[in-house]
């Protein structure tokens, strides 16, 4: 299980059940990364679920979403040029997976 202690007044995003599915895993944008836009998420995750890509601090609203297909997601997004600390998870229903770790990266133009 991830230290929850990191999320603590991370505002829009309900706990993780205790028996909760792992976390979906983010393969780009990569950790400390320079992007352009069209920011490409992607990764691997539960077959089905909706990853969830939220920007920290959070206003409750996903910056990017995806379905798990084959084992895999990826969608692109514009945003803004910036630098984004950012988290995912899953869902499924009314059920949510474990959180990623923080990761950072550079939106640049």
């Amino acid at each position: 299980m991830n230290d929850k202690s990191k999320y603590k007044g991370v505002k829009g995003v309900d706990t993780p059940a205790p028996d909760a599915v792992a976390a979906p895993v983010v393969n780009s944008p990569a950790p400390d990364g320079n992007v352009e836009n069209p920011v490409e998420f992607s990764g691997t995750g539960e077959e089905g679920w909706l990853v969830l890509v939220y920007s920290v601090p959070t206003n409750g609203q996903p910056i990017a979403s995806a379905y798990v297909k084959n084992g895999k997601w990826s969608t692109s997004v514009n945003l803004d040029v910036r630098r984004y600390s950012a988290f995912a998870l899953q869902q499924d229903n009314r059920e949510s997976s474990e959180w990623t770790a923080i990761f950072d990266f550079n939106v640049t133009g």
